[in-house]
């Protein structure tokens, strides 16, 4: 997603990171999944998203991405991170 929306295509970076998350709700639950790496990996995807909306002009989904994040990182107890997605 970052090299993409490096590239100015924010579209398809947000497309790679719905895509993502979508894969991640397949899979919730699977056998053998690592909770808190999925925790992990949907707040940074979400973070990223509301980066490429920002970058594109949309700002109300931007803000509703980051919302989205802050609350994936919090539920991981990854309260440092909140800091990051308030910069962006």
């Amino acid at each position: 997603m970052h090299v993409l929306n490096e590239r100015g295509r924010h579209d398809l970076a947000i497309a790679v990171g719905e895509a993502a998350l979508a894969r991640l709700d397949e899979l919730a639950g699977a056998p053998g999944l690592d909770h808190d790496a999925t925790t992990w990996l949907r707040a940074k995807i979400l973070h990223n998203t509301a980066v490429c909306h920002g970058f594109a002009g949309r700002y109300a989904e931007s803000l509703a991405a980051g919302e989205a994040a802050e609350a994936a990182y919090l539920a991981a107890g990854l309260d440092d991170e909140v800091a990051l997605v308030r910069q962006s």
